[in-house]
């Protein structure tokens, strides 16, 4: 099987032009390299007072495969606690979560809306 998905990555790598920047589907580059570059952009940022404006995407059903144990683990990301600040923002007040969120310069914002308006 190795070797058909050896020939459809080459397929695909000819068609699909891939960033540089890009951690995912990429081989020695994973979640933790693209958490590891995301905190240095953020430190380097308010070191000279920038502004600076991320996106997160959270994939709440992305699983890496452990390569040592063979079992499957979820990575806890910053995405996951964003969320969680924008699902209970008063829970988060008095939480290490929330705190830590407000610390690092990230803000809250958390737009609500009825069932009946969501058509």
């Amino acid at each position: 099987m190795k070797t058909f998905e050896r020939i459809i990555d080459r397929r695909f790598r000819d068609i699909v032009r891939v960033s540089t920047n890009q951690c995912g589907f990429i081989a020695n580059c994973g979640t933790t390299d693209a958490i590891l570059t995301a905190r240095l952009l953020i430190e380097k940022h308010r070191e000279k007072k920038k502004p600076l404006h991320l996106a997160l995407l959270d994939l709440e059903k992305a699983r890496e495969q452990s390569r040592s144990t063979g079992k499957t683990i979820k990575r806890a990301t910053q995405a996951t606690v964003a969320r969680h600040a924008a699902r209970r923002p008063e829970a988060c007040e008095s939480t290490q979560t929330g705190r830590t969120i407000e610390q690092n310069g990230v803000k809250r914002s958390v737009k609500r809306t009825s069932p009946s308006s969501e058509a």
